[in-house]
């Protein structure tokens, strides 16, 4: 998994019609995930955090995910030699300093951890 951009916050995404509104603000964290193995895995978006300077650990917001256009599948089987790209959505509060990303694994695996500032 590659994080390729920490985007732009923004308060509001979806059209006129239809969309959903941040109780702080969307950050939006584009990502790429290859999946270099010899058999299909599972990429689900709730492995994937995002932690502030206060320690917080932030889950991907699923009301996003449904309005964003550039949203990454929240659940997917990624079969060998191919890549998932797209958008994973946090309403984190508008004054979170967001410092790094976790990557939780299954069971066996320990975490990672991805400094974006």
């Amino acid at each position: 998994m590659t994080v390729l951009e920490v985007g732009a916050p923004v308060t509001q995404l979806g059209d006129e019609y239809f969309n959903t509104t941040a109780k702080g603000t969307f950050v939006p964290i584009k990502i790429s995930v290859e999946n270099i193995g010899k058999k299909a895995e599972t990429f689900w978006a709730s492995n994937f955090k995002l932690i502030d300077d206060q320690e917080r650990e932030f889950e991907y917001s699923s009301d996003a995910m449904i309005y964003a256009k550039d949203s990454a599948s929240i659940l997917e089987e990624i079969n060998p030699g191919t890549v998932l790209e797209g958008a994973l959505y946090f309403d984190v509060p508008a004054d979170a300093n967001i410092v790094r990303a976790k990557i939780e694994g299954n069971l066996l695996t320990d975490a990672i951890f991805v400094e974006l500032k």
